[in-house]
Formats: C-alpha cells, sequence, structure tokens
C-alpha cells in the first residue's frame, strides 16, 4: 500500500473530509476541509506530522510500546479493543499509521 492511500484511509478513520488528492509526484498530500477547526484547509500526513499521528493513538486506543532485542530497536503499536491488529517499525508515526489503515481496511469486521 502506497503512503497517499495509507494516509487516506487514517482521514478516514477520523472522519475527516478529503477535498483534494495531490498527484503521485513525490510531494503529494491530502488536503483536509476544516482540519484547523474552521472551514481552512490543511495537509493531512500522519506519517510525518506528530500531533496527526498521537490524534490517532488517541482516537483508537493504540497502545505504543518501544522494543528492543539488543541489536535494533523499534516501535510495536496494537490496538488496546482489538489486539489482532498490530504493526511494528521503527519510526512510531509509520506503525501508528499502518495499524490504523489495518483497522479502517476491516472496518465492516470490528464490532
Amino acid at each position: 500500500m502506497t503512503d497517499l492511500e495509507l494516509t487516506r484511509l487514517c482521514a478516514e478513520s477520523m472522519g475527516l473530509d478529503v477535498v483534494e488528492v495531490g498527484n503521485n509526484k513525490p510531494e503529494h498530500t491530502l488536503r483536509i476541509n476544516g482540519l484547523f477547526g474552521d472551514s481552512s484547509y490543511g495537509n493531512y500526513d500522519p506519517l510525518h506530522d506528530d500531533s496527526q499521528a498521537m490524534a490517532l493513538v488517541k482516537r483508537l486506543a493504540l497502545n505504543c510500546t518501544l522494543w528492543s532485542d539488543g541489536m535494533s530497536d523499534g516501535w510495536l503499536v496494537q490496538s488496546f479493543l482489538h489486539q489482532e491488529f498490530e504493526a511494528s517499525n521503527i519510526n512510531l508515526n509509520r506503525a501508528i499509521v499502518e495499524v490504523c489503515s489495518k483497522m479502517q481496511l476491516s472496518k465492516g469486521s470490528i464490532a
């Protein structure tokens, strides 16, 4: 799945109104109506914006655990309510976005 697809799924899970999708150039972005609490437009990029990633953690009740096997470190992110959803990555934001995307893709199967 591309970064843009992951980001779109996160925006959907937050109930945000996606109004413009950039093209496939490296600088592609999602534009969100009312991202700043009014009728303005703002970029949505939880892969790189820590506050947007943290909003996903709080909204979806995710657990973030730092792990180390002695040779490398990384993050394990799991859904607190639905533990079958998890992702691990050295980048915390990417692990959060991957779990959120998995949850959104299977939204119909979550009770």
